[in-house]
């Protein structure tokens, strides 16, 4: 009985007109569906898919948003394609469309392979050099922390929030890094010549041996001029001078002022 509406149908869709064959081959497909002669283009993705044939799959699946536009569950496995192909951006574009379907379990699952998604797009980013992928791990974060809320119990999602935070913090922390290293190393302001001249006034001193007297001048410019921040290895110098003529043991030295490779003011 079968066989014998398949031939006449069949027959029918042979003796149209050229034009009007083309008109009604979708309703023909759609009637030889109905009588189970002929699966449909999503059942055959889905058998494209289980093979591996992701390619296949997808134009299956192309084939199948003729009949059947924008349904939550075609787009799902048509991004699940679109990812295994590599295909970041495309699958990300697909599962888009699967997550505001009925099914909630199924937007949950799209929430997450975007996730997973956006997570591989920014480490292709990353290892193509042309951008830092930070952006791309932070919405892959975002969709694993949504796939949560409607799936709690994911300990998958779970575990990528994770994964994901960690890469998100080295990113950062590398990027700061390099800013660090990028930037120029910032020297202390030039002295005033209300500075210069306490300096030289409390030379003149030391070289009269009027350490107490030199040692007043440079705190009390320190104290009053912010452009005298580099006279403090002129103090500690001095300070130690007064410590071994009192039998003490100096300081640990300051860190070396960064003018001092250019010749600085001289020293004590």
């Amino acid at each position: 009985m079968r066989s014998f509406r398949y031939i006449v149908t069949l027959a029918c869709l042979l003796a149209l007109p050229e034009a009007g064959r083309a008109e009604t081959t979708s309703f023909f497909t759609k009637l030889l569906r109905s009588f189970g002669l002929q699966s449909s283009p999503a059942k055959d993705g889905n058998k494209a898919y289980h093979k591996q044939d992701y390619e296949g799959a997808l134009q299956k699946y192309g084939e199948a948003s003729l009949d059947q536009p924008n349904t939550q569950t075609l787009a799902y496995n048509t991004g699940n394609a679109d990812f295994r192909k590599k295909r970041y951006a495309e699958a990300i574009a697909a599962y888009g469309k699967a997550l505001n379907g009925k099914d909630a379990g199924l937007a949950a699952k799209a929430h997450y392979n975007m996730g997973n998604a956006f997570f591989r797009k920014g480490e292709a980013a990353l290892q193509s050099g042309q951008q830092d992928g930070l952006s791309d791990y932070r919405e892959a974060l975002a969709h694993y922390k949504k796939s949560l809320e409607i799936n709690p119990s994911s300990s998958d999602a779970k575990r990528n929030v994770e994964v994901t935070q960690i890469r998100i913090k080295e990113l950062l922390d590398r990027q700061q890094q390099q800013q660090k290293q990028n930037s120029p190393q910032q020297k202390p302001p030039e002295p005033s010549e209300k500075a210069k001249e306490a300096l030289a006034r409390a030379l003149q001193l030391v070289q009269q041996r009027r350490y107490d007297d030199a040692k007043a001048v440079l705190e009390q410019i320190l104290a009053e001029d912010p452009t005298a921040a580099s006279y403090k290895s002129h103090l500690q110098r001095l300070d130690d001078v007064m410590k071994i003529l009192r039998g003490e043991k100096p300081s640990a030295p300051l860190q070396q002022d960064p003018r001092a490779q250019q010749g600085g003011t001289g020293i004590i």
